[in-house]
């Protein structure tokens, strides 16, 4: 188990918080994930800089995991140089919707393949690409379907030059190691 979502946002919803209040107890929460030794799952909307900082601060974190991962790709670089492992997680609505992007393209290239993690964080972040009509049937009841990280894979497969067998079997051993789980196959 994770301690988390936790962190920093400064979106609209998240400025009802003062950013001061939201490092204080981002870092409460981080000594609690280092005195019990488990991961933490982190989410950061435009203070990737400061919860860097906070990250810096907490060392023997067992590991985190950037949920929604939405900075640079330099940050990408400096958070996975900390002293513990660093997991970097896109949604499938990142991917799917943002293909195009060159800022994204180049954030998939800076995280390591042992770091990469790919969430669907539906129905708040579905895709706007509902793929097949069963797809578009659980979105309306805002029901979840992994059938959006396989969207996401093959996102990552095309930017990256690899191929979506290769991108799903290191993303679901990265989910392995990243929730401590147990290996059942795929």
């Amino acid at each position: 188990m994770q301690v988390g979502e936790i962190g920093l946002c400064k979106s609209r919803r998240g400025k009802q918080v003062p950013l001061h209040v939201q490092e204080q107890r981002c870092r409460e929460q981080l000594e609690l994930s280092e005195q019990l030794g488990r991961p933490v799952v982190l989410h950061c909307v435009a203070a990737h800089g400061k919860l860097f900082d906070l990250l810096a601060a907490a060392p023997s974190l067992p590991h985190a995991i950037l949920h929604a991962y939405s900075g640079s790709a330099d940050m990408v670089k400096a958070f996975t140089k900390l002293p513990f492992p660093v997991y970097v997680s896109f949604t499938a609505r990142q991917c799917v919707d943002m293909v195009q992007s060159e800022k994204l393209r180049s954030t998939f290239a800076a995280v390591p393949s042992s770091r990469l993690l790919l969430e669907t964080d539906a129905p708040d972040q579905r895709p706007s690409v509902l793929g097949s009509p069963a797809m578009a049937v659980l979105m309306d009841l805002e029901l979840n379907d992994p059938v959006a990280v396989k969207m996401a894979v093959e996102v990552v497969a095309e930017s990256t030059g690899k191929s979506a067998d290769v991108v799903a079997a290191q993303v679901y051993a990265n989910a392995i190691d990243a929730f401590w789980v147990e290996n059942t196959g795929i």
